[in-house]
């Protein structure tokens, strides 16, 4: 080191230090050439002093809360921007870190999630409305890709799950009552038929009468009824009524037109056709 001289990166006249430069170039130089090394020293240092670190760094907050404040509002988006291209550049061990951190430290997080429902709902629904599309884009991809595997699952929870369906059923129903109310009425408007199934197999379960129409065979006897009488209104039709221990089986059911069934009421079918056989 000697006196005064021209730094060869700053054009200014300092004191000299080395390599022909001035200490605050000289250090700049130096940072730039043997960053990585300065980064693992680093890291090793705060692995080292973690407790300190940590120490430090509340302190250091406590003292310069606003200031801390001030700087980050003034430089946000600099530091948002630096975070996601650290984050893309590091997203794999990051993720094993957080795994990691998360099993280490799950008594933790169940206990804070028990104590704290609101911030937990609140903190969900704040990160659903800022990433909401993308989040109905990955759910609607994963349903795409694993359509079998959801349905059985599915249809595994609420088997096992009786009491929570039908609690959110019956939630759900509270909910939408009149809009839930107007789609029944509709439906039942559209599908007289089916509703009169629906009424007669309710009342043979409750007579405990035989129950054992599947879709598959209401369907075969629906396509048979239309080849019958094409055109009509069908009606689903149990040949012994169920008010008279008639059963809901492929044996016991066929569809006919919605005029006959209705003249036929709850009558046997000789009672109200004479000796007309009806063939299914």
């Amino acid at each position: 080191m000697g006196g005064e001289m021209i730094c060869a990166d700053c054009g200014q006249e300092k004191p000299y230090h080395a390599k022909g430069l001035c200490k605050p170039c000289y250090k700049r130089r130096y940072r730039q050439e043997h960053r990585e090394e300065i980064a693992a020293n680093w890291q090793r240092w705060k692995r080292a002093h973690r407790e300190e670190k940590v120490a430090y760094d509340c302190l250091y907050y406590q003292e310069h809360q606003e200031e801390v404040a001030a700087h980050y509002r003034e430089h946000r988006e600099e530091k948002l921007a630096y975070g996601r291209r650290w984050y893309q550049k590091h997203r794999e061990e990051r993720a094993a870190y957080n795994r990691r951190w998360y099993q280490k430290h799950s008594d933790y997080h169940r206990r804070w999630r028990k104590e704290n429902p609101e911030k937990v709902v609140a903190n969900r629904r704040r990160h659903y409305l800022a990433h909401r599309n993308q989040i109905l884009a990955d759910t609607h991809c994963y349903y795409e890709e694993h359509q079998k595997e959801r349905a059985i699952y599915n249809r595994r929870w609420r088997e096992e799950n009786p009491d929570k369906v039908a609690a959110y059923a019956y939630r759900r129903w509270q909910e939408h009552r009149e809009e839930q109310a107007a789609r029944l009425r509709c439906w039942q408007q559209e599908n007289p038929d089916k509703v009169a199934a629906n009424r007669a197999r309710r009342e043979a379960r409750k007579r405990n009468l035989p129950d054992t129409l599947t879709s598959e065979q209401v369907q075969h006897l629906l396509a048979v009824g239309q080849a019958m009488y094409p055109g009509e209104k069908l009606h689903l039709d149990h040949i012994v009524p169920v008010s008279k221990g008639g059963g809901t089986t492929l044996a016991n059911c066929h569809y006919i037109p919605m005029g006959l069934n209705t003249s036929k009421g709850n009558k046997l079918p000789q009672e109200a056709y004479g000796q007309l056989e009806l063939e299914t």
